[in-house]
């Protein structure tokens, strides 16, 4: 059984990728899980990605689940952590999972991706997602990539060691300054 994730810019040729290797297995899309934004928004900025990524993901369950042969996720996923809970699914019921991303002239221009795309994208979401752009996916790059979240919490597990290294320090240095001042007396 084979999944394979594909990940690219909204308009730099995920969904024409997905339907070459498709190879008459079951193409999920990030995209057909997507709402119109109300005007002024864009599908960053509007909310309705978490939302889409929801669906996605039980779509993708419920076909692992029924053990399809061949599945092929395509979705924007600037972040790396954004595919791990796919990796590991699919994994983990026994798939053979791999990555790939449009290898077109334009996959990482977004003056090109804005034309090409049919996704409701701003200029400066588009040119968020380039910036932050993590890759390529592989298990070990996937496996490795923190969330924003899990980011913070290591943060703040360094953080802690730190005060507690300087405790520590000063609590010597407080030793050493009671031994010397007043041990004499």
């Amino acid at each position: 059984m084979k999944f394979l994730v594909i990940r690219g810019l909204p308009g730099s040729g995920r969904s024409t990728l997905a339907q070459q290797l498709a190879q008459g297995g079951m193409v999920l899309s990030l995209d057909q899980y997507l709402k119109q934004p109300p005007p002024g928004s864009d599908i960053f900025t509007s909310g309705h990605i978490g939302y889409a990524w929801a669906e996605l993901y039980q779509a993708v369950a419920a076909q692992v689940a029924a053990a399809t042969p061949r599945i092929i996720v395509e979705t924007i996923s600037v972040h790396l952590w954004e595919v791990r809970d796919l990796w590991r699914l699919a994994e983990a019921a026994g798939y053979a999972v791999d990555a790939a991303e449009p290898q077109t002239p334009w996959a990482r221009d977004p003056k090109r991706c804005m034309e090409k795309t049919h996704l409701v994208v701003s200029r400066a979401s588009m040119k968020r997602l380039v910036e932050d752009w993590e890759g390529p996916a592989t298990r070990e790059t996937v496996e490795q990539a923190m969330s924003p979240e899990e980011r913070l919490q290591q943060m703040r597990w360094l953080a802690s060691r730190a005060d507690s290294v300087r405790t520590l320090e000063e609590q010597q240095n407080l030793e050493r300054f009671v031994m010397e001042n007043f041990s004499r007396r």
